[in-house]
């Protein structure tokens, strides 16, 4: 053997035996493998004897009739289906992106936080309601009679006088009628609109006022009583007070566990 080839046999061994050599052998040999094998990978979907009963299930109690063997196989065909495109909407980052499936996860995951909560004592919504009384309230109830017009009428300024006197005038046909009674103030707001509720107001009981502009036109407008909040009795709002004891504590719990998850996260504001 030469010189030459003794040495370059020699160097070989030298960097063969290099730690650094075998970790890159390994690491290539790794990655190679890794590749070969996700080539080869097929996702699983998989029909249980559990679902396909369930589908045949459910096709009875929707349509009262016992399923079919042709129809069982288009049952479990339409479910393979959706799958495959269930999981492709989720490979494709769909959850990301589109609004509506978005709202509906966050919906879904809220629900679920929601279910493990335990629904209230009678003795915790006795005490939610002694705690937070002034929640518990009527609002104003309002009695009164209005003559509407559908546009303002020539000689406005001198109508609530005319009916004050008493003088009878019709104007024009409400939807809603004339006369309103203990009708509470959300009422008055949803049909005639909060610039006609507010200018109920300040007005005293017997007097005509007017003219007085709502939603759908002009009134002109006699307030006949005004009845102010009284606490609803527990009997009645008991169910009320119930769902928004359940609604506080499902909203601590959100919060808890969102302040959990927002550990493994980085949060950026943009100014």
């Amino acid at each position: 053997m030469s010189d030459k080839s003794f040495m370059v046999v020699q160097y070989s061994k030298k960097f063969i035996r290099d730690p650094l050599f075998l970790f890159g052998i390994v690491g290539v040999l790794i990655f190679t493998l890794y590749y070969s094998l996700e080539d080869k990978y097929q996702a699983t979907i998989s029909l249980s004897s559990e679902v396909r009963i369930q589908l045949a299930e459910e096709y009875k109690a929707i349509t009262g009739l016992k399923a079919s063997p042709d129809v069982i196989e288009q049952l479990e065909q339409d479910f393979i289906s959706d799958e495959i495109l269930f999981r492709d909407a989720i490979n494709s980052g769909m959850h990301l992106v589109d609004p509506a499936t978005r709202s509906s996860l966050i919906e879904k995951m809220r629900f679920r936080i929601s279910a493990m909560i335990p629904e209230p004592t009678e003795a915790e919504v006795v005490n939610h309601y002694a705690q937070n009384m002034q929640r518990y309230y009527t609002e104003t109830l309002l009695s009164f009679e209005h003559v509407y017009f559908s546009e303002l009428p020539t000689n406005s300024e001198n109508l609530a006088s005319k009916l004050q006197s008493g003088e009878l005038l019709n104007g024009d046909r409400f939807v809603h009628g004339k006369q309103f009674s203990d009708i509470s103030e959300g009422m008055v707001r949803g049909i005639f609109g909060n610039e006609f509720l507010t200018a109920l107001g300040p007005l005293e009981p017997s007097h005509w006022k007017g003219p007085i502009a709502s939603n759908h036109g002009t009134h002109y407008v006699q307030l006949k009583s005004k009845k102010p909040p009284r606490p609803i009795p527990f009997s009645v709002a008991r169910n009320i007070i119930a769902n928004d004891l359940m609604q506080i504590r499902i909203s601590k719990a959100v919060e808890v566990k969102i302040e959990a998850l927002a550990a493994q996260y980085e949060v950026n504001i943009e100014p």
